[in-house]
């Protein structure tokens, strides 16, 4: 797809223990993920003329950590519309490298957060309470490789609001995940629990945590945290289905937010 002087391009920014499309980026050749973050996502943008990015961030660091090595990777961005799409714990990472970096950001046409918890996680706050010793024990080089779990507190997320602003000429978008409990898979049913989620909420992060009050808002989608970036069916025994891989209408829900995404005026 040919937008602004050159092909568009959709940034896919993974969360959390993701990756990306190469699993060790700096390496000099590439090494593939065996799992697709996005499950055919990106893929399915390419089939259609689009370009599609999906960088490597560090697994467990911290927000700044993170966000310094996507902007490396969007350094290389080519001409012509860009447009992020950011799970979870990425959409902080996105919104870092917009108001850090100002030059990336006027590149950049639109930011669409999905299952992002801009006002932290309970879950979060309830490992990392659970590990404050271990914290304590632990050199600054070690808790600095897993400040993730600090930085989704939501202590610490009301910091990094306030220090973070929304970058003036970027579209800001978010997406909460509603799922039914008796539709989430046992890990994001723990997570529940362990959080003390109430209301509306994905497995991991609530509905009211993950619309920020100063983004637009679109309509939620039907899944847990897993079933946002295309895993949410799962069935017993060990035979494999294409519905196993591509279910509830997941990437008709992409589609979905593309048409949205292009109905924004480019940079």
């Amino acid at each position: 797809m040919e937008n602004g002087g050159g092909m568009a391009t959709i940034v896919l920014v993974h969360g959390i223990l993701g990756v990306g499309s190469e699993l060790f980026p700096t390496h000099a050749l590439p090494i593939r993920p065996v799992v697709d973050y996005f499950n055919g996502v990106k893929v399915h943008l390419e089939k259609s003329g689009i370009g599609v990015m999906a960088p490597t961030t560090p697994p467990l660091q911290a927000i700044e950590d993170r966000g310094k090595l996507l902007a490396q990777s969007l350094d290389s961005l080519p001409a012509g519309r860009v447009d992020i799409i950011a799970h979870s714990m990425g959409g902080l990472d996105a919104r870092f490298v917009l108001h850090r970096y100002p030059d990336i950001a006027q590149r950049i046409t639109s930011l669409t957060t999905i299952g992002t918890p801009h006002r932290g996680s309970a879950v979060a706050d309830m490992v990392r309470s659970g590990t404050n010793a271990l914290y304590d024990l632990a050199p600054a080089f070690l808790t600095r490789q897993i400040g993730a779990l600090t930085d989704l507190t939501t202590a610490r997320a009301q910091a990094f609001n306030e220090k973070t602003p929304d970058a003036g000429g970027v579209h800001y978008m978010n997406i909460a995940g509603v799922a039914p409990m008796n539709s989430q898979q046992l890990l994001l049913q723990l997570a529940a629990e362990i959080g003390k989620l109430s209301g509306a909420n994905d497995g991991v992060v609530l509905r009211s945590s993950a619309l920020y009050d100063k983004h637009e808002h679109l309509d939620d989608w039907p899944v847990d945290h897993f079933g946002e970036i295309g895993w949410a069916s799962w069935r017993g025994g060990l035979s494999v289905q294409a519905s196993d891989f591509y279910p509830d209408q997941h990437l008709e829900r992409y589609n979905t937010l593309l048409a949205k995404i292009w109905s924004l005026p480019a940079r």
